[in-house]
Parts: structure tokens; C-alpha cells; sequence
């Protein structure tokens, strides 16, 4: 391998899920040709970096990240942290004698520390090995570049909650996915949601690695260095501890930063916070509702099962008094949103929620939010789009027929029972239809209009609800009841083909049982694979006899009973494969 393929080996880096310097780390496994994908997410050598949200603060600390290389590679992502320091991924250690650009300047590298753990510092990041270790390293510059106006980031040096608590702000996400050659820049708040669309994430891809998400948890305060990228995926996040990853972790975070900062005490080291200076505890949000799944609707209304605010260890937060759920019309169609509230007590461990005032056919985005003492708000739990339509009518001509059916291979009879239903004669159309009963449900579309449901017991007596869904909107429910038979119905049983000594074949069979919705037995249709000529038989016959066989040769019998109706369930045939003998 040369030494230029090697470099481009340990700069794409395998993503490991992995945080650093307040970070919960995202990286990049390629997926697209650019950075920091996303709604908003801008090229920083072409287009202005938005404002911080909701004001009119311009930001510069997406000048810091950069991008290291060799003069001959692109490399990935890293972020300068102090006049002569930068913060990159492990994967992506720097060797001496490489060089780091940014925005505000360009200087090499003269020395690279790697966290406790990570034994290999050129690189070459690999859990599977003795190299691996947490997915950190420092680098420190020859000369220094200065710093942009609004300053360097300070370091967060405790872990990140495990998952999205309503951390307040936004977070300024950048690199150069893509191996592009230059840096883009996204704002999200601190789910990882888009600011731009909030129905999509900002996202770290290849080439991300060892780039930045700087927090600001308000709208004046400084950046707070939060996430080094180095896991494909949301920019922003909570997911793992800082600086551990699969490989391992730093247990002291601020320990092992001072003690590399300590190797030149003349120059300007970054300053690092904790989580409780940058979002005080007096000060946080309730933690957002666990989940809002959708349950049922009408024309006017939608319920939803609300799952109350989890509980993180190691992480202190008001608890809620309450629940907020809204549905939000489409952007530019004149209708508002409609919401309700449910006391924290009343939901208890979860319950159903119904917003209300809805107007049909219009996809409504539902939101929930924790409520809080004070007024407090936990950030927005958001789902997928929800519409609201009438009840479908009445299903016409439901029926439910029974029946068994021989599985030659298990040597076992199935039973099942066989559904049909046509448009119901008034009233919206289906979309889907649901069968419950024998303790399951099996939803099917519309346009099927039939339905299995197996594994039943033998000889035993179900009862069914079918009921039409327009969406999630039901409608009027039929009620059947049927017994299953006790063996297979509406095909030949107890199949057996004997051989003669001269190469005749004779086939015997008993009468199949009656479909459980009857029927009359007409005659069968029997013949071999061997000819496309096929026997009538009368209902009455139960053999077949056959001769002019070739010797040693595999030939297909089949066998199909034929009813007076056209729709018994199951199966009507018998196939199998026979071996006449050789001579």
C-alpha cells in the first residue's frame, strides 16, 4: 500500500460512535458528497452563515473548523480550540509534518497526543485491535493562527446526557463531509433537528470526522465546544458519554486535557465548563414526553398514546405537571393548530390523548411538550404527518370461511379461516381493513379485499370483528363467528400412487371433505407432467390407473378436485413428484 492510499484509509476512518471535548460525537461513513448534510446547511466559502435562530447574532465560530492534510490528500475534519491547539478524531490523529487550514489561517503540526487508551497515535483507529481505544486526540500547532472575533469555544468536559433532554440553544455543526476541500455549516437545535425543516436532521457523513458542534445554549453567550464528529448521523446528539465509545473512554476528561495542555504552559489553552455551569440546573427544562404514537381518528379529531417524560440517571430536571399535544396544519393553509393539555397525574404511566377541531383530509404535524413549574417547556417531541379523514361505510358481502389444508412436507394440517368483503354500497372507501380474533389482529389493504388468518386450532369455534379503516379512522364493525374443521377440506386426501410391472401407474385417493361454507363435489382433473393431455373423472371415482410409463424416470401426478364454486378456500389439488421404476 503507498503511503498516499494509507492516508486516505485512516482519514475516511471507520465511524465510531465516539464524543470528545463535550461531545457526543457523530462521524461519517460516506453517504453523500458534501459536509454537514441538512435543510440550511450552507457552503461556507460561498454563502453567509445564518444568524444564530430567531435573532440577528452573526456567529464566526464555524471559522475554527478546518481541514487537516498531508499537501497531497484531503484530509477529514478538526477544530481549533486555541491559538496553536486543535481537536480532531482519533481516526484521524495527525502526524508531525501535516498541515491544518481554516478560515482564519494555516499552520503545521508539530506534535499530536492521543487520549489514554488509544495506543496507536499516528491513527489507525480500530476496535477490532490493540490500536483502538476513545476516538480523541489533540494536536498542536507550530505557529499559531488567531482566533475569530467572537473567540475560541470553551471545552464541555462531563458527558452529555444519553438522549435528548431539552438541552436549550442551538448548535453551529461543521466540516467537510464529502472530502470536498472546504467546510459547510448547519444550525440545529439540540435533538439534532434541523432548524430550517425540523422534520429532518442535520447529518455528519464521511469526511466529517473530527469536525465540530458548537452549542450556544442562548442567544449571547459564548460557543461551548460540544461534539467532535465521529459517527455518521445526527450532527448534534446525545448518544454515547464523552470520549467513549465502543473502544473505551476517558475516565477523566478534564484530567487528560490540562495534563496536554501542560506541555506548553506559556501559550493560551482553551477553558473548559460542565454541564451544570452552561444549563443550570434551576434553570432546565422538563424533559420531552417519551413518545406520541397514533392511535385512532375521525373526521375531526385524532387520539394519540402519550408516554410521559423518561427519567435519565445522573441527570436532574423539574418534573412535569403536564402534557401538551398539538397538531400543526401545513405552512400557508389558513387553518391553526388545535391542541389539548392532560395533567401529569391524569396520564400516569400513559394514557390516550385526543386533539380536536380538526378539518378532514388535511395533513396535520403532531408535536407534545412537557410541562413545567414556572412555565417551563421541554423541547418538541415531533412525529410523522397525520391526517384526519371520515369513516369509511359499512363493508358489503363480508363472509368467513374456514377450512384445513394438508402440508405434505410437515406432514401436518393447517387451519385457517378465509375472509372476502366488497365496497361497502354507501360511503367512503377503505384504505385498509383489520381482522381481530383468537387474540391477534392482521391489517390488510383496501384493495385486496381477502385475508388469511392461520394456525388456528382444530374444531374450535372463533369469533371475528372485520372493520374498514379510512387511515386510522374506523368504520361500522361486522361481527362473524366460524368453527374449524377437523381435517382438510376441499381437496383429495390419503394420496397414494402404486406401481405395476408394466409401467402402469395406479393412483388412489379419498373423497375430499365438503368446504366448510359447502359445496358440491363436480368430478376431477388428473394427468402427469409427462403429457399435456389430462383425464376427466366423475365425482364418484376415487383411482386412476395409467400406463406407458418410461423406466427410471421422475414423473409429476397431479390431482385437482372440482367444486360447484370457484372460491374454496385452501387448496383443490393434490401434486407430487413419483420414480417409475427402472425396468
Amino acid at each position: 500500500m503507498t503511503a498516499t492510499a494509507k492516508r486516505l484509509t485512516r482519514k475516511i476512518g471507520i465511524p465510531t460512535l465516539v464524543a470528545a471535548l463535550a461531545v457526543t460525537a457523530y462521524a461519517a461513513a460516506p453517504q453523500a458528497a458534501d459536509a454537514v448534510e441538512g435543510p440550511g446547511a450552507v457552503n461556507t466559502t460561498t454563502t453567509p452563515v445564518p444568524p444564530y435562530p430567531g435573532s440577528t447574532r452573526a456567529v464566526d465560530a464555524w471559522k475554527l473548523a478546518g481541514i487537516p492534510t498531508d499537501g497531497k490528500t484531503l484530509g477529514a475534519s478538526g477544530s481549533q480550540v486555541a491559538p496553536q491547539w486543535i481537536v480532531t478524531a482519533h481516526h484521524n490523529a495527525l502526524p508531525v509534518g501535516d498541515t491544518f487550514t481554516n478560515a482564519l489561517g494555516t499552520a503545521t503540526i508539530d506534535a499530536t497526543y492521543a487520549a489514554p487508551g488509544s495506543s496507536n497515535t499516528a491513527g489507525g483507529y480500530d476496535c477490532s485491535t490493540a490500536a483502538g481505544g476513545p476516538d480523541i486526540s489533540i494536536s498542536h500547532l507550530a505557529t499559531p493562527i488567531a482566533g475569530p472575533a467572537g473567540g475560541f469555544p470553551t471545552l464541555l468536559t462531563d458527558p452529555l446526557p444519553s438522549l435528548d433532554v431539552g438541552l436549550p440553544g442551538y448548535a453551529l455543526s461543521a466540516g467537510e463531509g464529502g472530502f470536498t476541500g472546504y467546510i459547510k455549516a448547519a444550525w440545529s437545535d439540540t435533538s439534532g433537528a434541523s432548524v430550517t425543516d425540523p422534520s429532518q436532521a442535520i447529518t455528519a457523513i464521511g469526511g466529517d470526522s473530527g469536525g465540530a458542534s458548537y452549542w450556544y445554549p442562548n442567544w449571547n453567550s459564548a460557543p461551548i465546544l460540544a461534539n467532535v464528529l465521529v459517527y455518521a448521523g445526527v450532527a448534534f446528539g446525545q448518544s454515547t458519554a464523552q470520549f467513549a465509545g465502543h473502544c473505551g473512554s476517558v475516565a477523566d476528561v478534564k484530567a487528560w486535557v490540562d495534563s496536554v495542555f501542560a506541555k506548553y504552559p506559556t501559550q493560551q489553552r482553551p477553558a473548559t465548563t460542565t454541564l451544570a455551569a452552561a444549563d443550570p440546573i434551576a434553570n432546565r427544562a422538563p424533559v420531552r414526553p417519551g413518545a406520541l404514537t397514533p392511535l385512532a381518528s375521525t373526521a375531526s379529531s385524532f387520539s394519540f398514546t402519550l408516554t410521559p417524560s423518561p427519567s435519565y440517571s445522573g441527570w436532574s430536571a423539574p418534573a412535569p405537571t403536564g402534557y401538551r399535544v398539538a397538531l400543526v396544519p401545513p405552512a400557508g393553509s389558513g387553518l391553526s393548530p388545535q391542541g389539548t393539555n392532560v395533567t401529569a397525574a391524569a396520564l400516569g404511566a400513559g394514557g390516550t390523548v385526543t386533539v380536536t377541531g380538526l378539518t378532514p383530509g388535511v395533513a396535520y404535524t403532531p408535536e407534545a411538550w412537557a410541562l413545567a413549574p414556572g412555565g417551563a417547556v421541554s423541547s418538541t417531541l415531533r412525529g410523522s404527518a397525520v391526517t384526519p379523514q371520515p369513516a369509511p361505510g359499512a363493508l358489503s358481502s363480508v363472509r368467513a370461511e374456514a377450512y384445513g389444508t394438508y402440508n405434505s412436507s410437515a406432514k401436518t394440517t393447517e387451519f385457517c379461516v378465509h375472509f372476502s368483503y366488497a365496497a361497502p354500497a354507501t360511503g367512503a372507501l377503505p384504505t385498509t381493513v383489520q381482522i381481530s380474533g383468537a387474540g391477534a389482529n392482521v391489517t390488510v389493504p383496501w384493495s385486496s379485499n381477502t385475508a388469511e388468518f392461520c394456525h388456528l386450532t382444530a374444531a374450535t369455534t372463533f369469533t371475528w370483528s372485520v372493520a374498514p379503516y379510512n387511515g386510522y379512522t374506523p368504520g361500522p364493525v361486522s361481527t362473524l363467528s366460524t368453527t374449524t374443521p377437523a381435517g382438510p377440506t376441499g381437496e383429495p386426501t390419503s394420496v397414494t400412487a402404486a406401481f405395476g410391472t408394466d409401467h402402469c401407474l395406479t393412483l388412489s385417493w379419498t373423497r375430499p371433505a365438503t368446504p366448510t361454507a359447502g359445496g358440491t363435489l363436480l368430478s376431477y382433473t388428473v394427468g402427469t407432467t409427462l403429457s399435456d393431455v389430462t383425464s376427466s373423472l366423475a365425482a364418484s371415482a376415487t383411482s386412476w390407473h395409467t400406463c406407458s410409463l418410461p423406466a427410471g424416470t421422475a414423473v409429476g401426478i397431479f390431482l385437482n378436485a372440482n367444486w360447484n364454486r370457484d372460491d374454496v378456500p385452501g387448496t383443490t389439488y393434490v401434486f407430487f413428484t413419483v420414480h417409475t421404476p427402472a425396468a
